[in-house]
């Protein structure tokens, strides 16, 4: 499995419950960077940030504009809960507290569970476009490559990208 090269030197790899989890997180964070592109927002990648002292977690990254409607954020956010719905047939809580709670304290008035089904209306015409994605995330996920962990300028914080915005755009390419 990837390992992530910390900033002391030392190679950490993920646990094996947190690599379990990833079949879930995968077609989670890919549901966000599909909808995200759907609304031609530019797409850095998928990440590995550190939330704490040796706690990370893997997130869509993607460049929203100060005019993007408070809606067309909250159906970006559902729509991590969608990936889940097309892939698994279903979403969990657990993935989708987050979202929610974010979805709840931005004024939109609209129910959660309404966004996801939108997204998923958006997600299934794109399906070959997530499918290869989620199926790209988790072959790098399983890989044997050595990510470095370091400062990631765009979103702020410290870590690597498990897919970066050259990889995530040449499905466009593949369509042309």
């Amino acid at each position: 499995m990837v390992g992530f090269l910390n900033l002391n030197g030392r190679v950490d790899y993920m646990s094996p419950e947190g690599l379990a989890l990833m079949a879930r997180v995968c077609p989670h964070e890919i549901g966000h960077l599909e909808v995200a592109s759907y609304f031609n927002l530019y797409l850095r990648g998928i990440v590995w940030i550190e939330l704490s002292h040796a706690s990370f977690q893997a997130s869509a990254s993607y460049r929203i504009p100060p005019e993007l409607s408070i809606a067309t954020k909250c159906l970006i956010l559902a729509a991590g809960s969608a990936g889940e719905v097309l892939e698994l047939g279903d979403f969990k809580e657990e993935g989708a507290s987050v979202d929610r709670k974010r979805v709840q304290t931005s004024g939109y008035l609209g129910s959660y569970e309404t966004l996801v089904k939108e997204a998923v209306s958006i997600l299934t015409p794109r399906r070959k476009n997530f499918d290869r994605l989620v199926t790209r995330l988790k072959q790098k996920v399983a890989s044997d490559e050595i990510l470095e962990i370091k400062y990631i300028p765009e979103v702020k914080k410290f870590g690597a990208y498990l897919l970066n915005a050259d990889e995530v755009t040449l499905r466009n390419e593949a369509l042309s």
